[in-house]
């Protein structure tokens, strides 16, 4: 009855029908134990889609599935696309306003999760960047794609620089080759330089990312050991590791002398987070290859890089901010915020072994970017004056290791 007058009170009549088969997908998601017991029995546990429920696939509820991902013929969808061309526009917008012109090079990140998760939000926000929007057919198969005229455009067709996965080069090989094809059209477009970025740089190859069999971007490695002397050797790793080409015609060709003027054209790098499952703070992933990326097209430029990062958690209100914006936002929300502290301290070593980890990332943020406010490391040095001796009771060796970080970021001169 309490959910009748609810269904009653907020949903529309032709919605509710639609609602109570989301709540009753939700409600059968308590069998996720039983099925992962009949896997591990060798039992048959039933195949079904993966994916993301905020996104509208609701078809992947129950879970308890042995899931598959997606079809990459389909990829990007006609949601992501929409998603993908305000993530363009947004970064476009931020940037002419900040400097007056526009971004030549805008440099992405392209991972499976990604496309795995939002069915390609990131590659439309690469294709929009260069006036081009793809073609579906009936059955929602990607069949091509279309060069939007620059009278439409409105603006320049700006030039991308793409870092791929390995784990996007391993499953969506399609994608990599579908992407090529639309670099080369661009390019061969009888336009003017100034309206086509992609015929002024000139550039052999686009697409880059790790040798074939490799995984990673290595600037956490060189982090995590205190292996550099200043952010040129993170550059220099970002290059040594994802410098190898990839194409309809390449495939992981080392490729570092074009990979470095590539990085020479980029005046901004994209950041995504389509769900609060994750943020930049939960993986040494996100610095390693975005942050990663911002120091190596600075040294090889010699000029300002932005770096933005965009929250679709709500794909109908894509909010765009600059990632020292973004960091101190989750060092208030998260790190330095008593609640959450205590909800980590609950689960012992492993809680307070979370806290730290994002402490980590937040220095590898800034050893990459030079963007984390230095009220960032005040506050963490607070959090650590108040919980050093609970910490330490569930974890030795966080309060020390904290400590280090911080005292690392003073010696660099990042904590200022």
């Amino acid at each position: 009855m309490e959910l009748e007058e609810e269904l009653r009170k907020h949903v529309p009549d032709e919605a509710k029908e639609f609602v109570r088969s989301v709540l009753s997908r939700l409600l059968a998601c308590e069998r996720e134990i039983d099925r992962t017991l009949e896997a591990l029995d060798g039992c048959y546990v039933e195949p079904g889609p993966a994916g993301n429920p905020t996104r509208g696939d609701v078809d992947v509820l129950p879970t308890g599935k042995n899931f598959y991902s997606i079809d990459p013929r389909k990829v990007p969808t006609r949601r992501a696309w929409k998603v993908g061309k305000k993530l363009a526009e947004n970064t476009i917008e931020r940037y002419l306003e900040e400097h007056g012109r526009y971004p030549e090079s805008v440099g992405i990140v392209l991972w499976a999760s990604d496309v795995m998760r939002t069915g390609g939000e990131v590659l439309s926000q690469v294709m929009w960047l260069l006036g081009v929007r793809p073609e579906w057919d009936e059955s929602g198969i990607v069949s091509g794609f279309e060069v939007v005229p620059l009278e439409e455009l409105g603006r320049p067709r700006i030039d991308v620089v793409v870092r791929i996965s390995g784990m996007f080069r391993d499953a969506f090989p399609n994608l990599v080759e579908f992407l090529d094809e639309v670099f080369e059209a661009v390019r061969e477009l009888d336009e003017p330089e100034g309206r086509n970025f992609v015929r002024k740089h000139a550039l052999d190859h686009r697409i880059f990312g790790d040798p074939p069999g490799a995984y990673g971007a290595g600037v956490n490695y060189a982090v995590h050991a205190s292996a550099w002397d200043d952010r040129s050797d993170l550059a220099d790793v970002y290059v040594r590791w994802g410098g190898y080409a990839y194409g309809s015609d390449v495939y992981g060709e080392e490729a570092f002398s074009e990979f470095r003027r590539a990085l020479s054209t980029v005046r901004a790098v994209s950041v995504n987070q389509p769900s609060h499952e994750w943020d930049v703070l939960s993986c040494c992933c996100h610095f390693a290859f975005h942050g990663g990326m911002v120091a190596a097209a600075e040294h090889h430029s010699g000029e300002r890089v932005e770096c933005y990062h965009h929250d679709t958690t709500d794909p109908h209100r894509v909010i765009t901010r600059p990632i020292e914006e973004e960091l101190m936002r989750l060092v208030e929300q998260k790190l330095a915020n008593d609640e959450w502290i205590e909800a980590m301290l609950k689960y012992g070593a492993k809680g307070v072994g979370e806290w730290l980890k994002r402490v980590e990332n937040l220095f590898g943020w800034d050893a990459t970017t030079g963007r984390v406010p230095s009220e960032c490391y005040e506050k963490i040095e607070e959090v650590l004056e108040r919980y050093a001796p609970r910490f330490s009771d569930e974890n030795p060796y966080a309060v020390e290791y904290a400590r280090e970080r911080l005292l690392e970021a003073k010696k660099r001169g990042l904590w200022r």
